[in-house]
């Protein structure tokens, strides 16, 4: 049961009606939840955010130039924040990125997560001392959430065995999308610094054939090229996920085609090897941004997994090739 008081005030910015929100933290704790635009917060930012303890900031649908001025009152204010980000990104919200006091928390969110960080960010605010580090918040986070996936994979897997052709391939997509929630889980774990890193020898070729494993198991093509012989020390653990979340990023924000991994030597050590996913496709760019959650998770998990990240991008911003380099 959360110990969190009731009527928690908190002040959801957004231009829409937040139905959605609503609905969310109406099956968790008590809040007291106040709805206005950015234009209604600016005429008097003062008085919303003494009359609240925590912003709520939906990215989605807000003007640009309103949604940067908002930002600006709540940086000055010092008010915790929790960004809910969506498709648009962090534009407009830089200001409040790195920021001790604020959260962000990207789509597709739930209704117990958007419940859980809100109550996370309040606790933080009032009694520093008693709040769980991050890592620790976000190691928890994950093992909350492990149990029911497992349970709905478990039931998609049963359905498939009882189901039409049909019905089996609208369930294969449910399997592949489970897959890939148990992946950012798993990069979550990683990068929350709870798992540390035991680098031990791992030879290159055997590494490539498990990967392109778990990229089938995502639903997802890959092919290889140039595989270097040899190997490499490093905790295959970091090197699996990162690499995995590499492809996701160029299947879903890349320029189309079929990502391809190499693994090759470096210049500069015999036994270093860099190992990228990269792709020719012809499709058409800047359609949709790169997900600034998934490249945050990417930058988080080589951190703590002592990796090199390398991403190269188009002058639009459109990623041709991710992966890491690695020291002998």
């Amino acid at each position: 049961m959360s110990d969190t008081p009731p009527n928690k005030s908190v002040l959801l910015i957004t231009s829409g009606k937040g139905a959605a929100v609503i609905a969310a933290l109406a099956s968790g704790p008590q809040w007291e939840l106040k709805i206005i635009t950015p234009g209604e917060f600016l005429a008097a930012p003062t008085a919303h955010l003494h009359a609240n303890e925590l912003v709520l900031v939906s990215t989605n649908g807000l003007d640009l130039w309103q949604l940067r001025d908002s930002v600006h009152v709540i940086v000055a204010g010092n008010l915790p924040c929790l960004l809910l980000v969506g498709d648009r990104g962090l534009a407009g919200c830089e200001e409040l990125t790195g920021l001790p006091q604020v959260r962000l928390l990207p789509a597709p969110w739930t209704a117990p997560g958007l419940n859980a960080v809100l109550e996370f960010c309040l606790r933080q605010d009032q009694a520093s001392e008693s709040t769980i580090p991050e890592g620790e918040y976000l190691a928890s986070l994950v093992e909350s959430f492990r149990d029911p996936l497992t349970s709905v994979h478990g039931h998609v897997v049963l359905s498939q065995d009882k189901a039409d052709e049909n019905t089996r391939a609208f369930l294969a997509t449910a399997l592949y999308s489970t897959a890939e929630i148990e992946l950012l889980l798993e990069a979550i774990n990683l990068a929350s610094g709870k798992v540390r890193p035991r680098p031990a020898p791992i030879k290159m070729d055997e590494f490539s054939e498990t990967l392109l494993e778990r990229i089938s198991k995502l639903g997802r093509n890959a092919e290889a090229d140039q595989l270097a012989p040899g190997q490499s020390t490093v905790d295959h653990r970091f090197l699996l996920c990162v690499m995995q979340l590499a492809h996701v990023l160029l299947d879903k924000f890349g320029p189309g085609g079929i990502p391809h991994l190499s693994i090759e030597t470096t210049d500069n050590a015999d036994q270093g090897h860099s190992v990228m996913f990269s792709t020719e496709g012809s499709g058409t760019e800047g359609d949709h941004a790169p997900s600034m959650f998934l490249l945050y998770t990417l930058q988080s998990v080589c951190k703590a997994g002592d990796l090199e990240l390398v991403i190269e991008s188009s002058r639009r911003g459109v990623p041709l090739s991710a992966g890491v380099l690695l020291n002998p």
